[in-house]
């Protein structure tokens, strides 16, 4: 039997499996009476709970953790007596949407796709759901209406067990793993683990299971669309909520857990419960005459959450803020950029995807696409092998565009984004991937009809088609690697990548990278300019130690303008005073890059930030330094040093003087602990427990009668000793006597 959830997202535990009939004898039972015979024949299947209905909460039995929820329940259902109250209890499953908290660890592990799925049991138990707009609306019915009936169930029609919900909020993320089941005993530290075991169905309640009547326009909702700003409202209702007659709300459980995300102040999903409920709940000619119009129940997810479950998803990421970081690192073949893509990807959890990898990838597959390209790079190699043929000698740019489309098409990097390396090599690959073409605006075309017109002065009438930049493939950021053709020969060679493959295309690939991005017609960078609106970044892969340029820098985080990086530069007669590796070249450009990202847009992903940029080193200024520069650095770091030394010097005489402070003060401090401390603190606590009218007063003689008692106290001490002693020692009595006597 049902039990209010807490607002905070603690869950109901179940109670009992199957309810009987009214009519007495038999379970409940959804099995046919054609199929019992099979089902007698079969294994027992597994008896479900018979679903409960709002008129039926008399017989709802909480679980020990929930005692005081059914007393506010029953509390607040009394209010009916009051002639001036009229209360009603809106009793909801377990919500989700708009960043609740019950399955926010479950879409996090699944947004992430750590490897913490599991199922707890055999994950057949039912588990009553309701998304918080359904909870909302039905609040708003119940104000609106003021039905008869005082108990009301919300619930959806999913009827969804733990496998279900678990399984598909897996699929909906890209979770590829097998989702193993685990014990209930191993489950019992899991966060909300009583919440999934539970085993639970409910019925909506009455005013949910009214048909939704025709769309038509209404005062306060032109569009037939009111509830979609009920957001906040549904984020604030309780389990447990209180209405007046006058449509006020006069008491609920809890507010907003704590846990949950507010969403940006410019979603429409962010308005405010006002535009939801409207006019409807305030007093008046339209709130009665919505009263007597008796409207059907427009559903937000009436079929659960399972079907559902890409509005969910894209709810989660709305109410968390979480982005989709979307980066590109173009570069020749064999430049550093599969490495610089791994730092950003493994720094950002998105997927890398490489260009080579991909190409490789569909190569083997068994599909038109495979097909299409295996038949295209068989063409290739027999034009290579012709000198006199005339091509083709690379990929057709649609084809690698439409590759590099299938691999971004996951829905890994559908939530989270992706790193592309070595992609795109060419203008023609660019336009293919990132911009699409979509008809001109009815004053474009107009605009254009002059300039188009033909011979015969007749203007073309047909529509025209620009080409704009593809929102969902749009980068956040560009970074173009150059290296020079023995940097990246090199590399190829150290990648244990037979010859064969590469080397014959490797000279003209590179020829059309240099041609695309030359310093003097820099076309790959002027496209990412005009059509992106991006300022790309330009990494250089430091020359080999041999072929150093002095004063060039290795890395640069300047807008990319040409690809001087990439050529030879003219020999200098002193090598450079130290050239760092390609690994710290990458590296800070993964920190630049980071940093740029940071800057453009906020990046929330459940991953801890990113380190910040090292100071890059000027080599060339290292080299032109001069004796006085020279003999400033030395003076400045003797200062430094002295000043370190000074420092620790003054520490280690703080520490002594500590040391000699608690040497001196141990004797008053032992003092005080053993005659004073005692007795004072017994008299602030009898100062607290009586709390007088002169506490000062009272405890100067509380300390005043504490110290008379404690003399007595003594005293019956002393001559209880003695006592002692003479009954011990005869003749040490008498002594003692004798002497007493006098005195």
């Amino acid at each position: 039997d049902p039990v209010s959830p807490s607002g905070k997202g603690d869950a109901p535990m179940a109670a009992v499996g199957t309810v009987a009939a009214a009519g007495g004898g038999s379970a409940a039972s959804d099995v046919g009476e054609e199929e019992i015979a099979s089902v007698a024949e079969a294994p027992p299947a597994r008896q479900r709970p018979t679903a409960l209905r709002s008129e039926e909460y008399i017989r709802r039995i909480p679980a020990p953790k929930f005692q005081e929820w059914r007393m506010i329940e029953t509390l607040t259902l009394a209010l009916k007596e009051k002639p001036t109250i009229r209360p009603y209890v809106v009793c909801a499953g377990i919500p989700y949407g708009n960043g609740e908290e019950p399955f926010f660890g479950l879409f996090r592990a699944a947004y992430m796709t750590r490897p913490t799925l599991r199922v707890i049991g055999k994950g057949d138990n039912s588990l009553p759901l309701v998304h918080v707009r359904d909870t909302a609306r039905l609040v708003r019915h119940v104000l609106e209406e003021q039905p008869d009936l005082d108990y009301h169930l919300a619930v959806d029609r999913g009827d969804t067990t733990q496998r279900e919900l678990i399984e598909a909020v897996a699929k909906e993320f890209g979770v590829e793993y097998d989702i193993r089941s685990v014990s209930i005993p191993e489950a019992l530290l899991a966060e909300f683990a009583d919440m999934l075991t539970l085993d639970l169905r409910l019925e909506p309640s009455p005013l949910m299971q009214r048909p939704e009547p025709v769309p038509e326009t209404s005062p306060d909702n032109e569009d037939g669309n009111a509830d979609e700003g009920n957001a906040n409202a549904a984020a604030a209702v309780a389990p447990t909520t209180t209405a007046t007659a006058g449509g006020g709300v006069a008491g609920a459980g809890s507010a907003v857990p704590s846990g949950a995300a507010v969403p940006p102040a410019a979603s429409p999903q962010a308005a405010t419960p006002e535009q939801d409920a409207g006019d409807s709940i305030n007093a008046g000619e339209g709130s009665l005459a919505l009263q007597e119009k008796k409207k059907g129940f427009r559903w937000w997810c009436e079929s659960g959450l399972v079907p559902n479950i890409g509005k969910i998803a894209s709810e989660f990421r709305l109410w968390r803020r979480l982005g989709c970081i979307r980066i590109c690192i173009p570069g020749p073949t064999g430049a550093p950029t599969a490495e610089l893509g791994e730092i950003l990807a493994s720094r950002y959890n998105v997927l890398h995807i490489s260009l080579d990898s991909v190409i490789e990838e569909l190569r083997t597959a068994e599909s038109d696409a495979g097909n299409a390209l295996r038949a295209k790079l068989t063409e290739i190699e027999a034009a290579l092998a012709n000198p006199k043929s005339q091509g083709p000698f690379l990929l057709p740019a649609a084809m690698v565009a439409k590759a590099v489309e299938e691999a971004v098409a996951s829905k890994p990097c559908l939530y989270r984004g992706y790193v592309i390396s070595g992609f795109p090599q060419c203008v023609e690959e660019a336009v293919e991937f990132f911009t699409e073409q979509v008809p001109a605006g009815d004053d474009y075309v107009e605009e254009s009809a002059v300039a188009r017109k033909d011979k015969k002065g007749k203007a073309d009438d047909g529509p025209k088609m620009i080409q704009v930049a593809r929102e969902t493939f749009r980068p956040d950021c560009v970074a173009f690697v150059f290296a020079n053709d023995e940097c990246c020969q090199t590399r190829l060679k150290a990648k244990g990548i037979p010859e064969e493959q590469w080397q014959p295309n490797f000279l003209r690939k590179m020829d059309r990278w240099n041609k695309e991005t030359a310093e003097a017609t820099p076309l790959l960078q002027d496209f990412f300019r005009s059509k992106l609106n991006l300022e790309p970044q330009v990494v250089t892969e430091p020359l080999p130690s041999s072929a150093a340029v002095p004063g060039e820098s290795a890395a640069s985080s300047s807008p990319a303008g040409a690809g001087a990086g990439a050529e030879a530069l003219p020999q200098s007669q002193s090598p450079p005073a130290a050239v760092p590796s390609v690994e710290e070249v990458i590296e800070q450009a993964a920190c630049d890059l980071s940093s740029k990202l940071e800057a453009m847009k906020e990046v929330n992903n459940f991953m801890p930030p990113p380190p910040k940029p090292k100071p890059q080193i000027d080599v060339a200024g290292e080299e032109g330094e001069t004796e006085e520069d020279e003999a400033a650095r030395r003076k400045e770091a003797e200062e430094l040093r002295k000043r370190k030394e000074q420092e620790e010097r003054l520490e280690q005489i703080k520490k002594e003087e500590l040391v000699k402070l608690e040497k001196h003060s141990e004797p008053l401090r032992q003092y005080l602990m053993t005659f004073v401390v005692p007795q004072v603190t017994s008299g602030l606590i009898e100062v607290c427990r009586s709390q007088p009218e002169d506490p000062v007063g009272f405890l100067a003689e509380y300390l005043t009668v504490y110290s008379q008692l404690s003399r007595k106290r003594a005293k019956a001490a002393r001559l209880a000793a003695a006592a002692a002693a003479t009954a011990s020692d005869p003749t040490a009595t008498a002594v003692t006597v004798q002497a007493a006597a006098p005195a």
